[in-house]
């Protein structure tokens, strides 16, 4: 999804939740001073996700249940905590994807097995930025204003469906779902939260996601 198209959704969301444009401005500019010298471009990920059949895992409270009974297929990209539940059985996604409130400490571990590693910056985590960049050895930033100075923004709100909004955009073939629960969730934050991951990914083509 390009800017233009995204641009729209971002205004709503800041407007329904009382986010702040000029915060999220903020905290981009400081992923991209922690992150100068040390990224990855999107062609780079372009080239592990095009043509493939991608898989996003979320971190559903229903996740460790789903690893039980069956491995997710194709070319794996994690949402934040996610991450962690796959490393424990071995399995190594391709690309995590996080805004840094889940479980940081796994992002090295996972980048040192060979996951790229998509750190995206908004209003109110500039302090992990600060803490958890530093330990990574190359970042895909992105960022939820409009990018600029080599950030980018492919679309989406939540971990999970920017995941799936970074997919489509790099060229995965399609895009599966698992461990994805839109209607289990801790408080009624979440819940909004979760409400726009559900309407963002009815906006990604039919035939692209399912």
């Amino acid at each position: 999804m390009r800017y233009r198209e995204w641009e729209p959704y971002y205004h709503e969301i800041l407007e329904e939740f009382g986010y702040s444009e000029d915060e999220d401005r903020r905290s981009a500019e400081h992923l991209a001073r922690m992150t100068a010298g040390k990224r990855i471009a999107a062609s780079d990920v372009r080239r592990v996700l095009r043509g493939d059949r991608v898989t996003v895992v979320g971190d559903a409270p229903s996740l460790p249940r789903e690893l039980d009974s069956t491995e997710p297929p194709g070319v794996l990209v994690a949402a934040d905590g996610a991450t962690t539940h796959l490393l424990a059985r071995g399995i190594v996604p391709e690309v995590v994807v996080t805004d840094l409130d889940g479980d940081p400490v796994r992002l090295a571990d996972a980048e040192e097995r060979g996951s790229i590693i998509n750190v995206h910056a908004h209003g109110d985590n500039r302090e992990p930025v600060d803490t958890w960049v530093p330990t990574l050895e190359a970042v895909l930033p992105t960022c939820q204003c409009r990018p600029f100075d080599g950030l980018y923004n492919f679309g989406g709100f939540t971990d999970g469906d920017r995941a799936a909004f970074m997919a489509d955009e790099l060229g995965a073939a399609s895009i599966g779902l698992f461990g994805f629960d839109f209607d289990d969730y801790p408080s009624e934050e979440k819940g909004r939260k979760l409400a726009w991951a559900r309407r963002l990914l009815g906006l990604l083509e039919p035939d692209n996601l399912g």
